[in-house]
C-alpha cells in the first residue's frame, strides 16, 4: 500500500458531516434485513466513490484548511 493512503484505513470512515459518520449513515439505511437484498452494482459504485471523495478530502485537509484562512486573510 503506498504510505501516504496507510492512514485512511480508519480516516475516511470516521469523516463526520452534519454530526454524522457520513459512510456508517448512509449504509445504514440499507442492511440486507431491511432491503432484503445485498447492495446493487449501482449502489456498491456509489458508496465506493463516496469512499473515494473522502479518502481525497481527508488527504487535502491540511491544504484545503490552509487556503480557506488565506481567502478569509487570517
Amino acid at each position: 500500500m503506498d504510505p501516504k493512503f496507510a492512514v485512511l484505513d480508519t480516516k475516511w470512515n470516521e469523516y463526520w458531516i452534519g454530526g454524522y459518520q457520513v459512510v456508517k449513515k448512509w449504509l445504514s439505511y440499507r442492511p440486507l434485513n431491511l432491503l432484503g437484498r445485498a447492495l446493487t452494482v449501482e449502489e456498491s459504485r456509489h458508496v465506493t466513490n463516496m469512499i473515494r471523495c473522502l479518502a481525497m478530502i481527508v488527504l487535502l485537509t491540511d491544504e484545503l484548511n490552509a487556503n480557506y484562512l488565506a481567502c478569509r486573510g487570517l
